[in-house]
């Protein structure tokens, strides 16, 4: 995996189809296009399922709400790690 794009995880679900105000494209680059990892909770849970364990070795979470970052800490829970807030 490419680390300069997969440096953070969204815990919002990307639906494909759906437009995404947030979305930030540029001429750059696009993160969201280029970056390997999933986005939201439920694909970070399928990750660690079917993939491997990254998803709980990035240290950056964005849009993230009070809901999915209890979600998160719950995940990180279920794979016996410890959480720090």
């Amino acid at each position: 995996i490419d680390v300069a794009w997969n440096c953070a995880i969204s815990l919002r679900p990307l639906d494909a189809g759906e437009d995404d105000q947030y979305r930030m494209v540029s001429n750059y680059a696009d993160w969201d296009v280029n970056a390997k990892l999933p986005h939201g909770i439920d694909d970070v849970r399928k990750h660690l399922e079917e993939v491997d364990n990254v998803p709980l070795l990035v240290s950056l979470f964005t849009d993230v709400t009070k809901e999915n970052t209890a979600q998160m800490v719950e995940t990180f829970q279920e794979y016996s790690d410890t959480v720090l807030a």
